[in-house]
């Protein structure tokens, strides 16, 4: 993504003080050293001013611990600080909390006090983007967005149910490498809760080789999923039925929350609760 919109580093620097600047590029993210020793960084984004590199930002996405990091990560900043003659800073993207922990321990090189502080961007620091025209203007943060942020509770499925609209709209290549990216990432209770949003909006058509695979579109998997999804279908229709019967109003949230529930036993618990609440928040208490 990085590649794509380098723009998308500089977004993400919300607490850093950014030179001023009129063109940003992607760089080679090869780090070679003397004796030779392969160093890769996943992204370089270098920011100009009048043709001139003013910034340059190494990106890591860090999917979990890695010790070896914290030696190479130092010289990928001498590097390319080396290369560009600008200032020079590490921008670490992690997906969970124990990841980011970690990668914001500040590197100590030696007594003197020398030290790199890795500007880490976690779960918490990506902001919850809700808002289709937000989503469109910035498909990259967009997706991160939905990768920290999407989940089964309110906010999250409408996160979820934003970026599949959005998605669907993306006429462009993105369109299947970002779904790709974003499936990925998601965990598997929030891949499931993704595909009954899909399969409610019947909207999405899996475009890549990799979607098909994995989300299993086999004709006999698709007649199993079918349906289960009827039988959940059916018991949130039923669930709702019982709280309009009994004068209860049902909110936005409630409502999403029962229509996108895969879960059939979760369906049946709260049908059998709907009889005897007063009210609906009672109902996933």
């Amino acid at each position: 993504m990085f590649h794509r919109n380098p723009r998308l580093a500089v977004d993400l620097l919300t607490e850093l003080p950014i030179p001023h600047h009129d063109e940003v590029t992607t760089q080679s993210g090869d780090l070679p050293d003397c004796p030779p020793t392969e160093y890769r960084a996943d992204a370089v984004v270098v920011l100009h001013r009048d043709d001139r590199p003013v910034m340059a930002i190494i990106v890591e996405n860090q999917l979990n611990e890695d010790k070896n990091k914290k030696w190479s990560w130092p010289v990928y900043l001498a590097t390319v600080r080396a290369r560009y003659r600008c200032a020079a800073e590490l921008l670490v993207i992690c997906p969970d909390l124990p990841t980011t922990r970690w990668a914001k321990r500040p590197i100590q090189f030696g007594p003197s006090g020398s030290v790199v502080f890795p500007v880490v961007i976690g779960p918490d620091d990506v902001p919850r983007i809700t808002d289709p025209q937000q989503m469109h203007a910035n498909l990259e943060l967009a997706a991160l967005s939905v990768i920290s942020h999407g989940g089964s509770e309110a906010e999250g499925s409408k996160i979820l149910s934003c970026w599949l609209d959005v998605i669907t709209q993306t006429p462009d290549d993105r369109s299947p490498l970002y779904f790709d990216y974003v499936a990925m990432q998601l965990s598997e209770e929030d891949r499931k809760h993704m595909e009954a949003l899909m399969a409610l909006s019947g909207t999405y058509e899996y475009q890549s080789d990799f979607a098909k695979r994995f989300f299993g579109q086999g004709e006999a998997e698709g007649r199993a999923r079918g349906e289960a999804e009827g039988r959940t279908r059916g018991e949130a229709e039923a669930l709702l039925t019982v709280l309009t019967a009994r004068g209860l109003h049902i909110t936005d949230d409630h409502r999403t929350r029962i229509t996108t529930c895969t879960d059939l036993n979760q369906l049946q618990t709260w049908l059998t609760k709907a009889v005897t609440i007063t009210n609906t928040t009672e109902l996933f208490d």
